[in-house]
């Protein structure tokens, strides 16, 4: 596979000093209990020697989309560490925290709700991508003292109920990988988009995996070491549907808080007619597209996505 080469030469992981500086960043490693199940989070502090200063910043809590976890916010949260206290959770099912027997909206909505009151930030502002912006939009709705505003990243926002069943539970057989490497290999974008820069995909695809416990390396590959996907392969067959939740577009409606939103101009979500009808939920000065950018805008935009955040956080609290 011509990707695995030139991925393992590291041909096209050639970082901009701008992403090495942000990815070496520190980020303190924490956990919380939620409904019985452990979840993981990370803390970036700009002076760790006096962390009260901190706490007069507003928060910032960084809630990845499906299939993505904590790390894919590395190259985003410490560009805003002067303004505020950034923050990102892996949601359960995700990343390092641990997977359930079901999920739900209004599961997900508790442990970011868990995850501010354990970090105590100040008026926080949620920022969630995809699934992390319905999840954020629904955490908001549930938990409306939560907190000071609330920002989706190419989120969708139906206008009725999901008839969509759950798929059924995949094969038990976990699929492993001998080297890191080439587990990386099989790293993909969900929903599927022309790729970002490869030293972002090789960034968050490495952070994607974990080695296998020995007795699974040694029984399932029969090699010394090897890797999976951290994620929860059968996570969307056990979704437990949200009934008694309204539909995006009237739970955004009863909101009492500011509402941003950024998308990709590029994003199979968001063609200029879902644009339109945006326009009577989101105010204009805090809606704004990004050029050249997919649904995953972040990645493929990264450096304007935190000039246009900055701009927005900065409209939201004046709001």
């Amino acid at each position: 596979m011509v990707l695995y080469s030139l991925l393992s030469s590291g041909v096209l992981n050639l970082q901009p000093g701008w992403f090495r500086t942000y990815i070496q960043t520190p980020a303190s490693q924490h956990s919380v209990i939620c409904a019985g199940a452990d979840i993981r989070y990370r803390r970036w502090i700009s002076q760790p020697s006096q962390p009260e200063q901190d706490k007069h910043k507003p928060g910032l809590l960084l809630v990845h989309g499906h299939t993505a976890h904590s790390h894919w916010w590395d190259f985003i949260a410490p560009a805003f560490m002067t303004d505020y206290e950034p923050v990102a959770l892996d949601l359960s099912g995700h990343g390092d925290s641990a997977h359930r027997e079901e999920y739900s909206a209004a599961t997900w909505a508790e442990e970011i709700a868990t995850v501010c009151e354990a970090t105590g930030l100040y008026q926080p502002t949620l920022v969630g991508h995809s699934l992390g912006g319905i999840m954020t939009r629904v955490a908001a709705f549930l938990y409306p003292e939560l907190c000071h505003s609330i920002l989706l990243v190419d989120s969708v926002l139906p206008s009725t109920p999901s008839r969509r069943a759950p798929p059924p539970l995949p094969g038990l057989r976990r699929r492993i990988y001998p080297t890191l490497a080439q587990g990386m290999a099989r790293f993909r974008l969900r929903p599927s988009q022309p790729p970002p820069a490869t030293y972002i995909l090789r960034h968050i695809a490495a952070r994607s995996l974990q080695a296998c416990p020995m007795q699974t390396t040694a029984q399932e590959s029969g090699a010394e070491s090897s890797y999976m996907f951290k994620l929860d392969r059968a996570l969307l067959a056990k979704m437990v549907p949200q009934t008694q939740l309204p539909v995006a577009t009237e739970m955004l409606k009863e909101l009492k808080m500011p509402v941003g939103f950024i998308y990709g101009k590029q994003s199979r979500f968001f063609p200029p007619e879902k644009i339109h009808a945006l326009s009577p939920l989101i105010a204009s000065n805090l809606l704004h597209g990004i050029e050249s950018a997919h649904h995953h805008v972040f990645l493929d935009q990264p450096l304007e996505f935190i000039a246009t955040l900055g701009r927005l956080l900065t409209q939201l609290r004046k709001d």
